[in-house]
């Protein structure tokens, strides 16, 4: 990835999300499994469908250990699954958190 000149990565696109160090884990389970699993994520929201069942989304560094906890805390989920972070993010994260692409803001004579 080259932002602005420099090259700021050399990675396939797998690799620069894993980078990012942040995975996304969802599964079905419990509104007490959304306050349990609080504790062990950056951040977990929660939505209850028309049939009632509810869908758990967990942002965390650490999916593997998010989901052995899962298993060793006896929490019920039906369809996990873990999310890499998407490569959108990653490239944002590497270039200061602006497209890579934009240009700097400013006028003629700003000095930029």
């Amino acid at each position: 990835m080259v932002d602005r000149g420099r090259v700021v990565a050399v990675d396939s696109p797998a690799a620069l999300r894993r980078a990012l160090g942040r995975a996304t884990v969802r599964f079905e389970g419990t509104q007490p499994d959304a306050e349990l699993v609080s504790r062990w994520a950056d951040a977990v929201s929660m939505r209850v469908g028309d049939d009632g069942v509810v869908e758990l989304t967990a942002v965390t560094s650490d999916a593997d250990g998010l989901v052995r906890r899962l298993v060793v805390e006896r929490v019920g989920f039906a369809r996990l699954r873990v999310e890499e972070a998407p490569l959108e993010d990653a490239i944002r994260a590497m270039s200061g958190g602006r497209r890579p692409d934009s240009a700097p803001t400013g006028t003629a004579g700003d000095g930029i």
